[in-house]
């Protein structure tokens, strides 16, 4: 159905330690606390997204009103968090989720396609116009 790329099979090493050195002076965060981050943004946080019953991710939780928004499109975009989190652990659940999101949403297309599925938003140096 879908097949993983990644510096791992073009056999790439893993960052030397001054690289990891240089991503903690660019970052303000040492390389491991980086990965952990990553992992955490997939195990922690987008599984509280994920609907068993329905076997795809809400969009969003708005965490002040405690709103966990429908389900829709975004399972399509949404499912590369797993896809690349599967890529660096072997992970076989992250797999089966992201085939699972993506069938979801492959039965259930929509005529809107909301672009504002990754997470993150945007750095201070971006200023709305």
């Amino acid at each position: 159905m879908f097949q993983t790329i990644s510096p791992r099979d073009w056999g790439l090493d893993r960052p030397s330690a001054q690289a990891r050195d240089e991503v903690q002076r660019l970052l303000g965060v040492s390389y491991e606390d980086l990965e952990h981050r990553c992992s955490q943004a997939v195990y922690s946080f987008l599984e509280r997204l994920f609907n068993a019953e329905e076997g795809a991710l809400h969009h969003y939780y708005r965490a002040d009103t405690q709103y966990l928004s429908e389900l829709d499109s975004g399972n399509f975009l949404m499912a590369l968090n797993y896809l690349c989190l599967y890529d660096r652990t072997d992970d076989a659940l992250l797999l089966e989720r992201a085939a699972s999101c993506f069938r979801w949403a492959y039965e259930h297309w929509t005529e809107t396609h909301p672009m504002f599925t990754w997470q993150g938003g945007c750095s201070g140096r971006v200023q709305a116009s």
